[in-house]
């Protein structure tokens, strides 16, 4: 979490003086009012093994992919898309393979601006040279399909800690809405990578991790670890630390929310609630997804932007950062009801 802030205050920092807002001559222009084009979406048709789906649900799954894509292309910021070109690709996702869930995918969406190198002497773009991509900056929308754990922090406990079939996720913290569909985000403050979460479902997408079941998640992890003769696992003492925190709480206790604070010891990882840097714990809702629905329906939609902006900030292009522009707008002017009609379609 704190790497990719710091790449994103890296990234930032190149733009606004690739831009020229910190007094400098100016290395690029962007080019706000080109025309951009779309490209055709590649679907790899080939991906989703796992699942081992017919080639009746294979039509239905990368049909609904096509067509959410489709839904999202035809917003008013893509009529064309000013400033850039888009490109994406999207696919099932094999590692989350398993019988009886939705089938999981993602896609992704790529904003590449265009750009023309300025010329060295002057600080403007050479004459009569069409602008043209030259950056690739890793801030795209990826749509990730009935996969409630994407785009969340996941807590891992060291080497070969089951997060695909035990996931344990931090609790993100709701920010807003639009049209009717709640915002949230994984960091707290203003600026912030928002995630657009779309589903018909009444239920919540994430449920609270008790402390009894976080603790017993990480027992047997632990035992398991060393029962393999896993090298980082020698010694005994955490499991016996958990397994005594659990043996002394009370019921309520152990029905409380854990929250998860960093630590350096054998103690167990748990904290009281308000502790500076705990974080709250939660796991995906196991009751989210409606079972009478094809496995291949799209019961999850979560839109992940990864451009970061201020949402409360009316003119994000203060920042000098035009892929925040390009964000706000496609989360701000998108009709998300009229995306949304894909939800829990049947073949």
């Amino acid at each position: 979490m704190h790497l990719r802030l710091h790449v994103a205050v890296f990234v930032l920092a190149i733009v606004i003086g690739g831009t020229g807002l910190l007094g400098q001559r100016r290395e690029q222009t962007f080019f706000p009012d080109k025309s951009g084009i779309i490209e055709a979406i590649k679907i790899d048709r080939n991906s989703g093994e796992g699942w081992h789906l017919s080639v009746a649900e294979q039509k239905a799954f990368y049909g609904h992919l096509a067509e959410l894509h489709e839904l999202f292309l035809a917003q008013p910021v893509f009529k064309p898309p000013k400033g850039f070109m888009i490109s994406g690709y999207a696919r099932a996702e094999d590692k989350y393979a398993r019988t009886g869930t939705p089938v999981r995918g993602s896609s992704r969406l790529r904003y590449i601006p265009y750009i023309l190198q300025n010329d060295y002497n002057t600080g403007k773009p050479p004459a009569g040279k069409e602008p043209f991509s030259f950056i690739y900056l890793e801030e795209d929308v990826y749509l990730h399909v009935n996969d409630p754990t994407a785009a969340l922090g996941s807590y891992e406990a060291g080497p070969f800690f089951p997060s695909a079939t035990t996931p344990v996720l931090f609790q993100p913290h709701k920010i807003g809405e639009r049209d009717g569909f709640p915002i949230y985000a994984t960091s707290e403050g203003n600026y912030v990578s928002p995630l657009l979460v779309m589903t018909r479902s009444a239920k919540s997408v994430w449920v609270p991790l008790s402390q009894e079941g976080f603790l017993n998640i990480l027992i047997k992890h632990h035992q398991a670890r060393r029962a393999a003769k896993d090298s980082d696992y020698r010694s005994e003492e955490p499991i016996v630390n958990m397994q005594a925190a659990l043996a002394k709480m009370s019921p309520q206790e152990k029905q409380r929310q854990a929250f998860y604070l960093e630590h350096y010891d054998y103690s167990p990882p748990l904290a009281a609630p308000g502790t500076p840097r705990a974080q709250p714990l939660v796991i995906p809702n196991p009751e989210l997804f409606d079972p009478s629905l094809p496995r291949t329906a799209v019961q999850l939609i979560i839109v992940q932007f990864h451009a970061a902006w201020n949402l409360k900030d009316p003119q994000p292009e203060q920042f000098g950062n035009f892929m925040n522009v390009r964000q706000a707008q496609t989360l701000d002017t998108s009709n998300w009801q009229a995306i949304s009609a894909i939800l829990d379609e049947r073949p």
